[in-house]
């Protein structure tokens, strides 16, 4: 009787104990589970202030390296850490600059000597520590990609050891911040202010802040350079309108003894091809066409020193060659021997019925005449600015051709024969005289539209290889 209480008790006993560990092994579980909600709770708020502050930052228009230590105050205040630092990742150099940090960051390769003054170590801190791809703790994670944590145990075979106890680095946390595969720097943080190694779920918290870094930073480079384009598609617009002025609009352009068309297109926003007529008297008149070597900004530069040039030499000259020398010396001083001009200065006098034509090195002029073929009109000469005035006068000549009623002059740039189709096949100067010969008795105005639709018809877009111009006059 005794003996079945016994095991009755005993029985009892053994269910109460394993209830009870049920009832802690659910009470452990329930708890880490509530320390789970709690961390990943904790992390939503941070990254949620974090993701604030910055579209906060981004608004007011915050400079990159404000960017930077707003990083690295948000590391400080979720890790709990004393000091952290950035390094900025630089892909030419392959070189990481530390280029921010907050509280007193030690220098991690560089040890600083024990006699220096308080002042001289601050300084030496602040200074920016670069480390090359693959050198140190730094350039191995920017290497691996992958975060560290070191502690007391292992942290002097990857970090200086400074005798100073406010510089001892006693634990540290590195991660990569990167965008997709693109590193785009290292943050670090030392030193817990718990005085006790980070745990891994602050370490798995910093990767979580470095990982949204990594986005923001990222979008504020896409929108600086978005920026930039748009203040270099401004200036581009405004330089194309100031060149466009420049250039004489044949629309508005009436001569008494002559008519006259001219077209000028860029390939780019701005270009180096341009025209310009002088009126020289009443029965004179001066026509030019150039090109500058290059396309663009350059190009566009050099253009609008030409017309500067062209302006003031062709009221001092009235001969074509002697315009054509005195341009050749103001660019052969002013340029490099790359950036060359090529042009055609013509003079139609219309009381002695003659064109008088110097070339340096442009297209030939096309002549065309009532029932006779095309003819090209080829005086010598190189272009403006590659050579001294020795070698270019010599080599420039002055032609004078018969220009009578019902004649007409063609001037272009290679941007028309040049042009390109889907093929890479040039347009030719064979069918620039076939387009003439088809429409030789439309007037100026027409032949242009026909020369340009026909280049464009070719090419197969509005879209120019070359910068386009074409001046007819008859």
């Amino acid at each position: 009787m005794i003996s079945e209480v016994v095991y009755v008790v005993l029985g009892i006993l053994v269910g109460c104990v394993g209830l009870m560990a049920l009832y802690l092994k659910a009470r452990s579980a329930y708890s880490k589970q509530e320390d789970i909600r709690a961390c990943t709770e904790k992390e939503k708020t941070i990254i949620l202030d974090l993701l604030h502050a910055f579209m906060h930052a981004i608004s007011q228009g915050v400079s990159q390296k404000q960017l930077y230590h707003l990083i690295l105050h948000s590391s400080l205040a979720s890790t709990e850490g004393m000091s952290a630092c950035f390094y900025e990742y630089f892909p030419d150099s392959k070189q990481l600059k530390k280029v921010a940090s907050e509280g007193l960051f030690p220098p991690l390769k560089t040890k600083i000597p024990d006699h220096l003054s308080r002042a001289e170590i601050l300084s030496l801190i602040y200074q920016g520590e670069i480390f090359h791809y693959g050198e140190g703790i730094v350039g191995e994670i920017a290497q691996t990609l992958h975060p560290i944590a070191l502690e007391a145990g292992g942290i002097d075979r990857y970090v200086v050891h400074h005798l100073d106890e406010a510089l001892r680095i006693k634990n540290l946390l590195i991660s990569p911040v990167c965008f997709g595969n693109e590193l785009l720097g290292i943050l670090a943080v030392a030193n817990s202010t718990r005085d006790v190694p980070f745990s891994k779920n602050t370490g798995r918290l910093l990767e979580l802040i470095t990982q949204q870094a990594g986005i923001m930073l990222h979008n504020v480079k896409s929108i600086n350079c978005q920026i930039e384009k748009s203040k270099l598609d401004f200036d581009l617009k405004l330089a194309s309108h100031v060149q466009s002025f420049l250039l004489p609009c044949s629309d508005f352009i009436k001569l008494s003894h002559c008519d006259f068309s001219a077209y000028c297109k860029s390939a780019q926003q701005i270009g180096g091809d341009f025209y310009t007529l002088f009126k020289l008297d009443d029965d004179r008149t001066a026509f030019v066409v150039a090109d500058v070597a290059g396309k663009g900004i350059a190009a566009s530069l050099l253009m609008t020193t030409c017309v500067a040039h062209l302006k003031h030499c062709t009221c001092l000259y009235d001969s074509p060659a002697a315009v054509l020398k005195i341009m050749n010396q103001y660019l052969y001083a002013e340029t490099s021997q790359e950036m060359f001009v090529t042009m055609v200065y013509c003079v139609l006098d219309t009381s002695c019925q003659t064109l008088k034509i110097s070339r340096a090195g442009h297209e030939c002029p096309l002549l065309i005449k009532p029932d006779l073929p095309v003819k090209k009109l080829m005086p010598q000469g190189i272009g403006l600015g590659m050579v001294s005035s020795e070698i270019f006068d010599n080599l420039l000549e002055e032609a004078t051709y018969d220009f009578k009623r019902g004649d007409t002059c063609i001037l272009y740039t290679d941007g028309v024969t040049e042009a390109l189709n889907a093929q890479n096949q040039e347009f030719s100067q064979q069918n620039l005289f076939k387009v003439i010969d088809e429409n030789r008795d439309k007037p100026p105005k027409e032949l242009v539209q026909k020369i340009v639709k026909s280049v464009e018809d070719f090419s197969g877009s509005d879209r120019l290889s070359d910068d386009l111009t074409l001046v007819i006059f008859r």
